[in-house]
């Protein structure tokens, strides 16, 4: 965004996205992104496939730590075959078979650098104060809150009205705490409509796991419900470390995952009648 080195036109494999994406983080949420088409769109596809087709792509999106979090959340909550404790069980122990079978220097080294990444976050999220760092999670939230304040003193409107998607010429967006920077550019309004939105869409699709299961799988509408919602919900929970929703690879996703939701909630509202009645 404002790094110096960042060509904006062409991003170079020396950048940290790996030459892939703008960022690291929206590689990786394109990953997940596709995981939840594949999963919960494709039909054929049994539960335990599902776990062990988790479980290897977990691997892949290693990069980045927030995107396995939150892809993780949403797949716990929208997927019933997760909730299960024997699929968690399957994929941990297919995990440990193949560092076995593999056992070498290089999967050694991989597994100490995912532990110790997995220590670092979890110490910053945890605590006020990590020696190994400036400041943990929640001391950054606290210095961009107060930085958020005084932009808001300076430009009350901003309040209501955000400064939009252009980039800021007195405040710096390009920080570790995603969700002020949304509120900034949407404004507070606009801000808390559409995360209360997204939280209706998740509870709506939540409870399409209480239909049968057919039913589920044999209606288009249903399906393309819990696939937007896990969608959105994941671009819109990447806020909580950086604000991915605003790059050119994810903003057009974001769009049409809003509109095939609002079909799609529409159509799958007569299912629900349906099935009450059958009930």
């Amino acid at each position: 965004m404002s790094d110096p080195g960042q060509n904006n036109f062409r991003i170079d494999i020396f950048y940290r996205s790996f030459g892939l994406l703008e960022r690291h983080s929206s590689s990786a949420l394109w990953i997940g992104l596709g995981l939840f088409a594949y999963l919960f769109i494709e039909t054929e596809l049994s539960r335990v496939k599902r776990a062990v087709t988790f479980a290897l792509m977990a691997l892949i999106i290693v990069q980045n730590f927030t995107a396995i979090f939150v892809i993780s959340l949403v797949m716990l909550y929208l997927n019933r075959a997760f909730i299960k404790l024997r699929y968690l069980m399957m994929m941990l122990l297919l995990s440990v078979i193949l560092i076995f079978l593999f056992d070498n220097y290089y999967i050694q080294q991989f597994m100490d650098n995912v532990l110790n990444i997995i220590k670092i976050q979890i110490t910053s999220v945890l605590s006020f104060q990590d020696k190994e760092q400036s400041f943990s999670y929640f001391m950054l939230v606290l210095t961009e809150f107060i930085r958020y304040g005084h932009e808001i003193i300076q430009r009350p409107y901003e309040l209501l009205l955000g400064y939009g998607l252009g980039s800021h010429p007195f405040y710096n967006t390009s920080g570790d705490i995603g969700f002020i920077e949304s509120i900034l550019r949407l404004g507070i309004p606009l801000w808390i409509l559409l995360t209360w939105k997204i939280i209706t869409l998740m509870k709506s699709a939540f409870k399409i796991n209480r239909l049968d299961q057919d039913l589920i799988r044999n209606n288009s509408n249903v399906r393309m419900l819990k696939a937007s919602a896990a969608i959105l919900s994941s671009i819109w929970l990447m806020d909580i470390h950086y604000s991915v929703w605003i790059y050119k690879s994810i903003l057009p996703i974001l769009f049409f995952a809003m509109a095939i939701a609002h079909r799609a909630n529409i159509q799958t509202l007569t299912v629900f009648r349906s099935d009450s009645t059958v009930g």
